[in-house]
């Protein structure tokens, strides 16, 4: 790690296809604009418009994806699952 603090001010995707989870991180002022509101069905499903131009299948995949607000939060999250995976591949 290089140790440098950055601000990210864009939505950020991670998708770990080997692992098979999806991360997205927004800026918290998001929150207030109607349009990222608008992206998400009542079930808390992601409806951004990227995905109707995906395969059916495909489309049903990225509609679970896990939203945060915080970029220190997304980094222990995508490290939490890795981690999970292969201690759950080692138990077998």
């Amino acid at each position: 790690m290089c140790h440098e603090n950055a601000f990210i001010s864009i939505p950020l995707l991670y998708h770990d296809m080997e692992r098979g989870f999806k991360v997205k991180y927004y800026p918290f002022d998001a929150i207030n604009e109607k349009e990222f509101l608008g992206q998400f069905s009542k079930d808390w499903e992601w409806l951004s418009p990227d995905i109707k131009i995906l395969p059916r299948k495909l489309q049903n995949l990225c509609k679970r994806i896990h939203i945060i607000y915080d970029i220190g939060e997304f980094i222990r999250y995508v490290i939490f699952r890795d981690r999970l995976y292969e201690e759950l591949e080692n138990a077998n």
